[in-house]
């Protein structure tokens, strides 16, 4: 849910669709949250545990959106044709190397 918030933020121009759906996902969170508890479906722990990780890869998504419209923005300075087909491929050239890497 938060990864919508983010592409509504950065698509629109308007207040007014940011707003409503930064309404819709807190309220969305917070139902769900509160029906898993409620319902016994989860521990505690689990629903703490969860929203860490879901914090954790919206931090991740967020910084390879970033890092995406920077090289796009790169490329389309450069006026190159193609731009977003190679900064694609570049990140996931980059994503394949670094999980190769043996730790």
């Amino acid at each position: 849910m938060p990864t919508l918030k983010l592409q509504v933020g950065r698509r629109s121009d308007s207040a007014s669709p940011r707003r409503a759906t930064a309404i819709f996902v807190i309220v969305f969170s917070a139902f769900m949250v509160a029906g898993r508890q409620v319902s016994g479906v989860h521990w505690a722990t689990d629903i703490v545990g969860s929203v860490l990780l879901a914090g954790a890869l919206y931090m991740l998504y967020r910084g390879a959106v970033e890092a995406y419209d920077a090289r796009l923005a790169v490329f389309i300075a450069t006026r190159q044709p193609y731009a977003g087909i190679i900064c694609f491929a570049l990140l996931v050239a980059k994503f394949l190397l670094l999980s190769g890497r043996d730790s």
